[in-house]
């Protein structure tokens, strides 16, 4: 699961303590969420003002998995079937990680609609926004501001207002969304043969009104479970909209000179497929792993054990010091056509340094949370010269995800190829490392020892 994702279902749960009521259009509520991990948070000035709110939030102590923030609720009355905008001027202290986020609920207090800016960097002139279309059958709107790790964070003018809509294709019937997304699946999803034969005989009955197209985003959900690939997904117009303009933090990778000689590099999770940001951190990550080569005299940890997936690119162009010229993977889709890939492919960014550490012998260490394009990236490896892997079973996700956009700017991003390794074998369902270590060694944070001693035990001391 992305970072953002973590973040997402803790707004999810955390936001269905504002237990929902029946709401006069200005009403507006609001707590403190975590004030029992350090922090505090306060809110002046209303949201649905002219003006909006100010909110404050700090922590002193909190460590960078933790969150705390503020949640108001508020009636959907005014906006159904409308888009609305969250908006705040940002600032925080260096460390603090805020983010923003909308969200839609139904009368159970089950949430319908949802979106957050989480996964995002707060844009340079701190400007942060999420917009999200309030369904009919919403009775409430919750939404807030929060913050990972410790530090504070100011969110000037925060407002929920309605917006233009520019979502191309705002006017899309759910019909119309479903048919497209149905024949996407036929035309181009690796396990299509999954599907029921009487998939036709049973099609979801949807709106064809304009405007509908939301509607469909249960229908396509379902239609995606039957591929039974574990991997496809759907994505609300809003939230591919927040998704393109999203990229890695290469502020949560580590690399740093261990004992002995040995480099280490953790890399995380990467959503979003924003180009400038996925350049930005292939860049970053790609110039310190330059910096410290020379010192890195015994080899390098590639640490993959906590890369839940995202954008594959990101991470290649930012380990691409490790890898030569050759083809290092590929997809093979259902007809049997492979698109092989290396650093010289298109969406490989160029880094400095590239192939300076193209001989170093490397350690991977892999484990269940590895997934998707942390499982890609791992692949890379397999068949390196002077490289092993150790830890535990990746995720089951190596398989190659296509963005298909919708008419109504929804997406799917479907399966449509599994992953090969360099060789041409297909790597099946998880990549199994070369040396299989206990679970309580793979899920700490420590590098093992395993690895460590094999990197040094050639190493010309």
């Amino acid at each position: 699961m992305f970072q953002a994702e973590k973040l997402g279902l803790a707004i999810l749960i955390a936001g269905l303590c504002l237990t929902p009521s029946a709401f006069a259009a200005e009403d507006v509520t609001h707590k403190t969420v975590n004030e029992k991990m350090g922090y505090q948070s306060s809110s002046a000035g209303e949201p649905l003002s002219d003006l909006g709110a100010q909110v404050t939030m700090s922590a002193a102590h909190a460590d960078g998995k933790a969150y705390g923030g503020i949640i108001y609720r508020t009636s959907p009355r005014p906006w159904v079937n409308k888009l609305v905008q969250l908006s705040a001027l940002v600032t925080s202290t260096p460390g603090a990680m805020p983010a923003m986020w909308l969200r839609a609920d139904g009368s159970s207090g089950k949430p319908l609609r949802f979106v957050t800016s989480a996964g995002s960097d707060v844009p340079t002139d701190g400007h942060l926004s999420v917009d999200l279309r309030i369904p009919p059958d919403a009775t409430s709107i919750a939404f807030g501001v929060v913050m990972h790790g410790p530090g504070s964070t100011t969110a000037m003018g925060l407002k929920l207002v309605e917006t233009e809509d520019t979502l191309q294709g705002s006017s899309a019937s759910a019909k119309q969304v479903y048919d497209a997304a149905l024949q996407v699946v036929l035309e181009s999803a690796y396990w299509a043969s999954n599907l029921s034969k009487n998939l036709f005989d049973s099609k979801p009955e949807l709106s064809g009104e304009a405007g509908s197209g939301y509607q469909a985003q249960k229908a396509i959900q379902a239609l995606l479970r039957e591929l039974n690939d574990s991997h496809s997904f759907y994505q609300s117009a809003e939230v591919a909209r927040h998704y393109s303009k999203s990229g890695g933090d290469p502020g949560a990778a580590e690399v740093k000179l261990m004992d002995g000689g040995v480099g280490y590099v953790s890399v995380p999770t990467v959503p979003g497929s924003n180009r400038d940001l996925a350049k930005k951190f292939a860049d970053q990550i790609g110039q310190q792993l330059k910096d410290l080569n020379g010192s890195a005299r015994c080899g390098w940890i590639v640490d993959l054990r906590k890369n839940r997936g995202g954008s594959m690119w990101p991470m290649i162009s930012a380990l691409s010091i490790f890898f030569d010229e050759e083809r290092l993977g590929g997809f093979k889709y259902r007809n049997g056509d492979i698109n092989w890939w290396s650093i010289q492919s298109p969406l490989v960014t160029f880094v400095s340094g590239v192939s300076d550490a193209k001989d170093a012998r490397i350690a991977v260490l892999l484990g269940p949370r590895t997934s998707s394009s942390g499982e890609a990236t791992a692949l890379a490896f397999i068949g390196r010269k002077d490289t092993r892997s150790f830890g535990a079973p990746t995720s089951g996700q190596a398989s190659a995800n296509r963005k298909f956009t919708l008419p109504d700017s929804s997406a799917i991003y479907l399966t449509t190829g599994i992953d090969v390794d360099r060789s041409g074998h297909e790597v099946g369902a998880r990549i199994v490392p070369d040396v299989l270590l206990p679970n309580d060694i793979v899920s700490n944070s420590a590098v093992p020892q395993d690895a460590i001693t094999w990197l040094t035990s050639s190493c010309v001391k």
